[in-house]
């Protein structure tokens, strides 16, 4: 059986999943396997063999920028390639590791007979553009479950460039066409999403992987030392890319409005939605201690072992079926989350006893739910956390893809 891994993106989180996804197929006796992305980036080798790694553009291609430039572009021509190679090379499943943001050129490029399976992974269930606010979403979702979609399917282009705003539309026709042999989904909330359209799309929820092994790698003791962070005294941390859908400035609104106990607030990673001199200001207008990194974390390990607990004060739009890594890796690390009161984070917050939620959108219950966090002898449960980790561990992960890929290979 011969397996294509793609991903149009080379970098970041994106490799360590491609990895868990090859040690689903490595579970065959007979197979052969490769990741296909756009161009070489670095990283890359410590995840897969130089000769399992198959580039549509040569390494050192100018492609990564463009893509940043002209996304939908760069998709429309890589998936136009990636579908000519898997007829020339006889790939018999190709798995498209993240279809959230190519659902258009997947849906109007991938012909042939190679079977494909689609990872759904959560950035599709982002909302906020004009068709996915609190008013229009609900009647949009209304409309593509009623027999008015056909119309709708028939006077939006094929080719339109609004993919974001289109999201919904073009699942709804990847699923009409049958373009996806499997989709894979990651939480409860996102099955029942793509499940309310009526197909009968093949589907299997399986766990996105906790990693576990920051654990045995990582004291708090030696991760503060490391980091050059306080040796005493409560840390939480706030980490991953600094966007509005993560509710970074819900959360700087809630420094400047906190009263409670001392602690100190670690933010870790690149900023978009603030800049360096606002958080700078919050540092001096709030009581709270605010140290901040704001670059790409290459080794996430040590910033989870050296807090008390992880600040996840997401907003609606960052989308209720969401599954996030930053929860798996602190679930991974045993470090209670404090969460809005919505979505699949929010449930599973509640129902295992894995922190503290909050109302959501409101900078004054995140503030008072950190001061009773602070001053908390049992925020969560670390027994239900190691279980939760378990539940979801990369062998689980590996498991149920694995089976995947077996019913297909019948």
């Amino acid at each position: 059986m011969k397996i294509g891994l793609f991903d149009l993106y080379a970098t970041g989180h994106h490799l360590p999943y491609a990895n868990t996804v090859q040690q689903a197929v490595d579970q065959f006796t007979e197979h052969e396997v490769d990741f296909i992305t756009l161009t070489a980036t670095e990283r890359q080798s410590d995840y897969f063999a130089p000769e399992n790694i198959v580039y549509l553009d040569p390494p050192g291609s100018p492609k990564i920028e463009e893509r940043e430039e002209d996304f939908t572009q760069i998709a429309e021509e890589k998936v136009s390639q990636l579908s000519s190679l898997a007829g020339s090379e006889k790939y018999d499943v190709v798995h498209f590791l993240y279809i959230d943001d190519i659902l258009g050129p997947v849906q109007r490029h991938w012909t042939g007979s190679t079977s494909a399976i689609g990872d759904l992974i959560g950035p599709f269930f982002t909302r906020g553009t004009v068709l996915r606010n609190r008013y229009t979403h609900p009647l949009v979702l209304k409309i593509l479950q009623s027999p008015v979609a056909p119309a709708l399917d028939f006077l939006v282009p094929e080719d339109t460039s609004h993919q974001a705003m289109w999201r919904d539309l073009l699942l709804y026709r990847s699923m009409k066409d049958e373009v996806f042999d499997e989709m894979l989904l990651h939480s409860v909330e996102a099955q029942q999403y793509v499940d309310q359209f009526g197909f009968e799309q093949q589907s299997t929820h399986i766990p996105f992987p906790v990693p576990t092994e920051y654990r045995a790698e990582f004291t708090q003791a030696a991760s503060r030392q490391k980091l050059g962070l306080p040796e005493s005294g409560t840390i939480l941390l706030f980490f991953g890319t600094l966007r509005s859908d993560k509710g970074i400035q819900l959360l700087l609104d809630a420094m400047r409005k906190y009263s409670g106990p001392e602690f100190t607030l670690l933010i870790a990673g690149p900023p978009v939605a603030t800049t360096a001199e606002e958080i700078e200001e919050t540092d001096r207008e709030s009581s709270v201690n605010i140290i901040s990194r704001l670059e790409f974390i290459k080794n996430p390990g040590p910033y989870y072992r050296a807090v008390n607990g992880v600040l996840m004060p997401y907003q609606w739009e960052f989308g209720k079926e969401n599954m996030s890594m930053i929860f798996q890796e602190a679930c991974g690390s045993l470090r209670p989350i404090i969460t809005p009161d919505f979505g699949v984070l929010g449930r599973l917050t509640t129902e295992q006893n894995l922190g503290m939620t909050f109302e959501h959108d409101s900078a004054e219950s995140l503030a008072a739910v950190i001061a009773e966090f602070v001053t908390s002898d049992t925020p969560f449960s670390e027994d239900q956390m190691e279980r939760y980790a378990n539940q979801h561990s990369k062998e689980k992960t590996v498991s149920r893809v694995s089976e995947t890929y077996r019913k297909l290979g019948r």
